[in-house]
């Protein structure tokens, strides 16, 4: 694991040679030595002090050139301001937490915690530092460091709301939705404005099924910011589960209005259309969805549906392979497309896909569709 660090040099400095660069990291203090840590924990940790120390003498020796990287200009000037830091000040944690931020902005995650981690060894109260590592580990999907950097911010500094939120969103995650929705109630405790933990609870509650609250929670988030997208499509999300079709098709409509380039607000307009029997509007929805995202299984999949409910199977069965194209995993398009060969009278190919959907939703842990297939196919057997 170690390696990684000096790889990430490596790759930043490719006229560099490689045993240069090992052996600088070779040279950080601890190592090789003799740890009672856990493996795993001493090669993670081993991998940031190689990344960071690797990049702080590479700095010291003139290496860096990011004259003729496609960093905009604003960007390298600060990195080079940042390295001049450091070259006079390797203990300078502002500078590290100031370029951590800047590798974080480029999705350069892995060498932004590197960065974190020097000005947290330099200064271990920086709430700041923990809160930025925790959205870079949230952002790599390390769900449990995230929330252990959060509670660390959290420590030093209590009344930080976004630490609150972002812990939040976390637990959520983790389907942890009672301490997602806690972390959220606790930023609105102290900042009542803030629209994306109304949203991020609404979007928990509604999780739980606990959909009332959920639309309370969005339209005050709306309330305190009224061109939220986002919240739109959420509480139009809501609102079809409520069996509201027209109110849920007015919030999806605004969340277009704000951002034209939603697919997820065309593909959940869509639905609505469908389940209001509007079969044309719902397939032209689809259809826009997936030339903004052309790898939606989902989208693809309901728009099968819709042509199958317009009579128009060939067009359907296309859809259903293409979203099992995109998604080999897609039960729901399996078992459709097997409802649509039953249909058209193919009982090989109807059993087929029956039997995929079957096995799919099994180990997807759906049981409830997992037998509805199981019907479908043995009421097809019996024909």
């Amino acid at each position: 694991m170690e390696g990684f660090g000096f790889l990430s040099a490596a790759f930043a400095y490719p006229d560099m040679q490689a045993v240069e660069i090992r052996g600088i990291s070779d040279l950080i203090e601890g190592k090789n030595d003799n740890s009672v840590e856990p493996e795993d924990i001493r090669q993670e940790k081993a991998s940031q002090h190689a990344s960071a120390f690797a990049f702080e003498v590479l700095s010291k020796l003139k290496i860096i050139s990011l004259s003729q990287s496609t960093v905009p200009r604003a960007t390298q000037e600060a990195f080079v301001d940042y390295n001049r830091a450091l070259e006079i000040n390797l203990e300078d944690a502002k500078a590290y937490y100031n370029r951590g931020n800047d590798y974080y902005d480029k999705g350069e995650l892995d060498l932004a915690i590197a960065d974190y981690n020097r000005a947290l060894e330099i200064n271990p109260e920086d709430a700041k530092a923990y809160y930025n590592r925790g959205l870079a580990y949230y952002d790599k999907g390390k769900l449990d460091l995230a929330i252990a950097d959060y509670n660390r911010a959290l420590q030093i500094n209590p009344e930080d709301a976004k630490a609150y939120n972002n812990r939040g969103n976390a637990y959520s995650d983790k389907g942890e939705l009672d301490l997602a929705i806690t972390n959220y109630t606790q930023a609105l405790k102290i900042n009542l404005e803030d629209a994306k933990a109304y949203n991020n609870r609404g979007f928990a509650y509604c999780k739980q099924g606990e959909l009332y609250l959920a639309i309370a929670d969005y339209t005050q988030a709306l309330k305190f910011n009224p061109e939220n997208a986002e919240a739109y499509n959420n509480r139009g999300f809501a609102y079809r589960k409520q069996g509201e079709l027209y109110l849920a098709i007015a919030d999806y409509t605004q969340a277009l209005k704000f951002n034209p380039e939603n697919a997820e607000a065309y593909n959940n307009r869509g639905v609505a259309y469908s389940d209001r029997g509007e079969l044309d509007l719902a397939i032209t929805d689809f259809n826009l969805a997936l030339q903004i995202n052309p790898e939606s299984a989902e989208s693809y999949n309901n728009c099968g549906i819709a042509y199958y409910d317009r009579g128009e199977l060939d067009l359907a069965i296309a859809n259903f392979k293409q979203a099992i194209t995109i998604n080999p995993e897609s039960a729901d398009a399996y078992a459709n497309s097997g409802v649509v060969y039953s249909k058209l009278g193919n009982k090989q190919k109807a059993t087929q896909d029956y039997k995929k959907a079957a096995q799919l939703f099994a180990e997807q842990g759906d049981t409830a569709k997992q037998q509805r297939v199981l019907g479908r196919l043995k009421q097809l057997q019996q024909d």
